[in-house]
């Protein structure tokens, strides 16, 4: 299901069906997918496919930009930037799930409450990093090339995101955990 989301989802990214990057796509997501995460390989696992997706990245931005020269030399700096300060926020995240792998099995409500107020504010600070950096590569491509750019990295980013999403089991209640119990 994921492999045909995510070929629908190259089909669209380019307007003229461009075969490198569907494969490079689905290179990302085999790579996504294979990460099976258990919790005492969480950060590790995390780490190596923050590093692999960041390579395929680039590739993808390579074949979705449609850059000049002139372009190119304009953009990659900034997307540099843009890289150096959406890691920063992503450690931040990866801080988040060390916290909550650490803590799943003795939540509480107050713990429930920190992680997910600190994910609301991860989540915030990525959205201003990814606002800041449209507008930084706004400056020096065409805005129709910059929304390109905000668009391909924002389903990244989501596709991204819910691998590791898929990899955390959902928090469980207190009282399910004393009962024994899975559900109503």
């Amino acid at each position: 299901m994921l492999l045909s989301r995510l070929l629908e989802l190259t089909k669209r990214i380019t307007r003229n069906g461009d075969h490198y990057l569907m494969k490079k796509l689905l290179f990302a997501a085999l790579l996504l997918s294979s990460a099976n995460i258990a919790y005492g390989q969480v950060v590790s696992e995390i780490e190596i496919m923050r590093s692999d997706v960041r390579t395929q990245k680039v590739a993808i931005l390579t074949a979705t930009m449609e850059l000049t020269s002139d372009e190119a030399a304009a953009f990659w700096p900034r997307y540099r930037e843009y890289d150096v300060a959406l890691n920063a926020v992503w450690d931040q995240r990866l801080g988040v799930i060390e916290d909550y792998a650490a803590n799943y099995e003795t939540m509480t409500d107050e713990i429930a409450r920190d992680l997910i107020e600190r994910a609301f504010a991860v989540a915030e600070a990525q959205l201003a990093v990814e606002r800041e950096y449209f507008e930084k590569i706004a400056e020096v491509l065409p805005v129709t090339k910059a929304a390109r750019f905000a668009q391909v990295e924002n389903r990244l980013n989501h596709m991204i995101s819910l691998q590791i999403a898929s990899q955390l089991p959902l928090v469980t209640a207190g009282e399910m955990k004393e009962e024994g119990g899975c559900g109503p």
